[in-house]
């Protein structure tokens, strides 16, 4: 039987390293990627849960009672919105917000634009028009009468 040098020895002992390495990298990853996608599923279900109870409209909640809200962390949340919305939260958040007020501007013309951002839950008449011009590129007043008129000779 043949003895071990300290040369052979020490290349077993490197080779024997680098593969609990690799093992341990390879797990990592797909631990890392199987707690992500459980990750985005728990945050895309509460998101979805939030929206359908209508708490998005609420204005005057901190960033931490939206999380208390969700039941969320920061660093979840953010992820999800990094990954899927690839926009920050607030961001998100504010064009929700006027896409549903774009939806109400059209189906009750009667309404003042101000009584439409309360309703999504931009309560001040100034941030409401400089939020949704930010989004659209006009305001509220301006967007619904081009709007309605599209409608008006499309019918025609």
């Amino acid at each position: 039987m043949r003895k071990n040098t300290g040369k052979s020895s020490s290349l077993l002992a490197s080779i024997s390293r680098k593969l609990k390495k690799v093992n341990k990298n390879n797990l990592g990853g797909i631990l890392s990627g199987i707690n992500s996608r459980k990750t985005l599923d728990k945050v895309e279900r509460k998101l979805n849960l939030w929206i359908k109870e209508g708490k998005h409209h609420e204005s005057d909640c901190s960033m931490d009672d939206i999380l208390d809200d969700l039941g969320l962390t920061r660093r979840e949340l953010s992820f999800f919105c990094s990954r899927v919305l690839k926009k920050k939260f607030l961001t998100w958040r504010k064009e929700l917000r006027i896409n549903e007020a774009k939806d109400l501007l059209l189906k009750h013309p009667e309404a003042p634009a101000c009584h439409i951002g309360f309703v999504v839950g931009l309560n001040d008449k100034s941030n409401f028009r400089q939020q949704f011009r930010d989004v659209v590129g006009c305001t509220p007043k301006e967007w619904r009468e081009m709007n309605l008129d599209e409608c008006a000779n499309s019918k025609k």
